[in-house]
């Protein structure tokens, strides 16, 4: 068995396939000094947004993050958020050679609403229905060339369907 030191000094000769759910997280930030008239909830004023790779996206940002090389296999949606989702794997270094766009599905996004550092709510737009058997296919055969290049693979699970 190798020394910490030593396995973090190979981290970059090292080639991780992750497969998995794939989402988008969408921050929504803004300050609240009243509650809304209609109903007893606050109201928060826009400041700004942002967005982020979660699930098994952010376990590839961590991978790349510690230097080493990261294939990403999953599925968005053919829509505004999974360019957004693909383009922040792609900031990363990822290959995005195994993330598959789907026309059934949307891209999981999860949309958090912050006021003065604290969620006050999240909206999930999901499907959790497991892939069919043709999309099953086309990710195993994107991932087979990985495989035969990869040191490593991690399945993240967050349920979303994608590993059935």
């Amino acid at each position: 068995m190798s020394d910490p030191l030593t396995l973090i000094e190979r981290l970059p000769t090292v080639t991780v396939l992750v497969v998995g759910d794939l989402i988008l997280d969408h921050y929504v930030s803004g300050a609240t000094e009243r509650v809304s008239p209609e109903a007893p909830v606050p109201v928060v004023l826009y400041e700004d947004e942002r967005y982020i790779a979660g699930g098994a996206a952010n376990v590839v940002r961590n991978i790349r993050a510690a230097g080493a090389r990261a294939i990403c296999a999953g599925t968005i949606g053919c829509d505004t958020e999974g360019e957004i989702l693909r383009t922040r794997m792609a900031e990363t270094g990822a290959d995005c050679s195994a993330i598959l766009a789907l026309e059934d599905r949307p891209t999981t996004l999860k949309t958090r609403i912050v006021s003065q550092g604290q969620q006050i709510l999240r909206i999930d737009r999901e499907t959790r229905a497991p892939l069919d058997d043709i999309a099953c296919g086309r990710i195993i055969a994107a991932c087979r060339p990985a495989l035969e290049s990869c040191d490593a693979v991690i399945l993240s699970d967050y349920g979303k369907g994608v590993l059935t």
